[in-house]
């Protein structure tokens, strides 16, 4: 005990809090309350994401620095990734207990994709869609996670209505 709290003392607290296994743009990932047990899940499944190159809990750890359960966000955007702040925005009715934990997952993984650098290409009836399920982008990574906790039936919703588009440009 004595050696730990050394510890603790000699790195500093919010340094000892950053994950080890994942680089870091910051000392921690700054979760709400309402979004803790998505985490959780995200950190203990043991599942290999086929997109991902580590496991997604590290992953989100990687690009998020901060998540925002945000009353602000208008009612046709359920999350937004803000890449000044490295923030998550994701809107109240969208976290447990509104929505189940396994859904939340999928849309935190969408939005960390845009982290990464991922953008939607085109857009389809006014909505920002993805090219193509192969091309691995923030749709895909949800749809990929959709499909492991057998949410079938809303992988299939987003594949029918956001992957496909012809007309090329950047969302």
């Amino acid at each position: 005990m004595t050696s730990r709290l050394i510890a603790i003392a000699c790195c500093g607290f919010s340094a000892c809090l950053a994950s080890p296994v994942s680089p870091s743009r910051g000392p921690y990932l700054a979760v709400p309350p309402a979004l803790q047990s998505t985490m959780t899940l995200l950190d203990e499944d043991a599942w290999q994401h086929p997109l991902l190159t580590e496991p997604m809990g590290a992953w989100v750890r990687r690009y998020v620095r901060r998540m925002v359960v945000d009353p602000a966000l208008p009612p046709h955007v359920g999350a937004l990734w803000v890449d000044a702040t490295d923030t998550l925005h994701i809107r109240p009715d969208q976290v447990p207990p509104h929505l189940r934990v396994s859904l939340t997952a999928s849309t935190i993984l969408h939005e960390t994709r845009h982290a990464e650098g991922y953008r939607h290409p085109c857009q389809r009836n006014g909505a920002f869609v993805d090219r193509a399920l192969r091309d691995g982008g923030a749709f895909a990574v949800e749809i990929y996670y959709l499909q492991h906790v057998r949410e079938t039936w809303q992988a299939e919703r987003l594949q029918t209505l956001y992957i496909g588009c012809e007309a090329p440009g950047v969302f």
